[in-house]
């Protein structure tokens, strides 16, 4: 968001959104796979994948 942190360059901004892009295709794939072997494949620590996850089902299962 403009705004808020530091001010960052194009290709920060192009790095996170292929890491985004790749937690939505996993939670995607968690979703009808199972988690159990798909958490190891997120890029951040298990606690703060477990929650993306969560809030990607939430959306998913609506």
């Amino acid at each position: 968001m403009p705004g808020h942190g530091a001010v960052v360059d194009r290709s920060y901004v192009l790095a996170q959104h292929d890491e985004l892009a790749l937690v939505a295709d996993l939670a995607k794939r968690a979703h009808v796979e199972g988690l159990r072997d798909v958490i190891r494949s997120f890029p951040y620590p298990e606690d703060v994948s477990r929650l993306a996850i969560s809030r990607a089902f939430m959306q998913l299962d609506a």
